[in-house]
């Protein structure tokens, strides 16, 4: 008997005697390898609207029609535990349920639950077959071209779950390559992503470089390919040890041992940042594997990726700003800069949180070095200065972001001035102050004020 999702029983208890409701692609295949999906793609016979009100409804989850033509719709659950649920409901395709199975992308994901009967996989593919035997399929001959997303696709279950192509797979997916063009720019990206930070990077995107994919997600011209790959695996190795899997930690054993010495305190809080959703449902960790991929970007005014891989303003401009201060803080080591109070302050003012990120992507950068060549002598001053910030920004919110000890009206009333942009100048210089400890009280900010006034 197959151990299905807990969250699926909110649609089992809506299902009427009677009706056959079928769980079926992603959520079958990780429920057979006992992973957990929190995608739940289920076919409906008929119409998808009213039990997917009827579930949003019971669970106070968010209901959205994706596809009024094609009768899709979906809700949204946000679980207590904090885990997001997303239930995509699809009419039932092809007139019967083995007909909706052969049109899907590979035989892993063609295989289905009954809900009312859960006690049997139905497979009319044999996809069970070669998951165990770890081979990918498409579900026909024309799978690929098909939907051309499948191509990418592809590459992400072959490494995701180890799976190998037959040579007849792989030519049929060389030849669909030239087809992506045809895909939206979003849904490019929504596979991209999908890879990007997911344990592997480095080789998904090597093969995504190998069959010539990456021109179409608007990636081209990159300089010294090579370390691109190796500081995507530092960085996964990073994220690894942040996220509490040891499934990655195999390599870098000096640069990786001494950034968990370096960082160990702020694991926790470092991996719960890099976990944040964005309004897309995009962490952080994403963000930065992407990062990573991009940091030898020249001319980073003229960017063109972030258009063509459809980022929102907020994941362009957080990208922008990691691609343009790259080499701050690898200059400000190799000068012999001293960090105190007041550049941690200056820093923050200038990044905002992208600080964190940049602290992170340039360890990644210095470490993506084989060992040999590593300078032990600079990598370890990086890691104290960049740990020192992710500390600071955590742990000392009075340096990073001061409490007023002054306002605008103080300065108006105290010492006379007139309204203007003196007084925003004033009152920001004042809290670079208090961040570096020349000012702790209020008497000592007047007593600031009127020193600079006088000048």
């Amino acid at each position: 008997m197959i151990i299905l999702p807990q969250s699926i029983a909110h649609v089992q208890q809506l299902i009427q005697p009677g009706e056959n409701y079928y769980l079926v692609g992603g959520a079958v295949r990780d429920a057979l390898l006992n992973k957990c999906n929190n995608d739940l793609d289920i076919i409906c016979p008929g119409g998808t609207q009213k039990i997917a009100r009827r579930l949003a409804d019971q669970t106070s989850g968010a209901f959205y029609i994706l596809d009024k033509e094609r009768n899709t719709s979906r809700v949204i659950i946000n679980e207590s535990n904090g885990d997001r649920i997303v239930f995509d409901f699809t009419q039932l395709r092809g007139g019967s349920l083995e007909a909706d199975l052969r049109e899907r992308d590979f035989t892993i994901n063609a295989m289905a639950v009954n809900l009312t009967d859960p006690v049997h996989v139905i497979d009319p593919l044999k996809g069970g077959r070669d998951l165990l035997e770890k081979w990918l399929r498409p579900c026909s001959g024309s799978s690929f071209r098909d939907d051309p997303l499948r191509v990418i696709r592809a590459i992400r279950y072959s490494v995701a779950l180890d799976l190998k192509m037959e040579s007849s797979t792989i030519q049929e997916l060389k030849e669909t390559v030239v087809n992506l063009d045809q895909i939206s720019k979003e849904r490019k990206r929504d596979e991209f992503f999908k890879i990007l930070g997911r344990g592997k990077t480095s080789v998904s995107v090597q093969l995504l470089h190998s069959f010539g994919i990456l021109p179409f997600l608007g990636i081209e011209n990159l300089t010294n390919f090579a370390k691109v790959l190796q500081r995507l695996r530092v960085l996964d190795s990073f994220m690894s040890y942040l996220g509490n899997d040891s499934s990655l930690l195999k390599r870098d054993y000096f640069q990786l041992a001494s950034f968990i010495s370096g960082l160990g305190k702020q694991r926790k809080n470092l991996s719960n940042y890099l976990a944040q959703p964005n309004n897309s449902y995009r962490t952080r960790k994403d963000l930065d594997h992407l990062g990573a991929f991009l940091w030898d970007t020249s001319h980073v005014d003229e960017c063109e990726v972030f258009k063509k891989l459809a980022l929102s303003n907020d994941e362009s401009t957080h990208l922008y700003i990691l691609l343009k201060n790259r080499n701050w803080l690898h200059e400000f080591v190799e000068n012999g800069g001293v960090l105190d109070n007041r550049i941690i302050f200056q820093y923050f003012k200038r990044l905002g949180d992208a600080g964190l990120d940049l602290a992170l992507l340039t360890l990644a950068d210095t470490a993506s070095v084989v060992t040999a060549e590593l300078n032990h002598d600079l990598w370890l001053l990086e890691l104290e200065v960049c740990g020192r910030l992710i500390e600071t920004w955590f742990e000392h919110p009075e340096v990073v972001d001061p409490k007023m000890l002054l306002s605008g009206t103080d300065l108006l009333i105290e010492f006379g001035l007139t309204p203007g942009p003196l007084i925003g100048q004033l009152l920001e210089n004042l809290r670079e102050e208090q961040a570096a400890g020349e000012v702790l009280t209020r008497q000592e900010a007047l007593d600031w004020v009127e020193e600079k006034k006088l000048k």
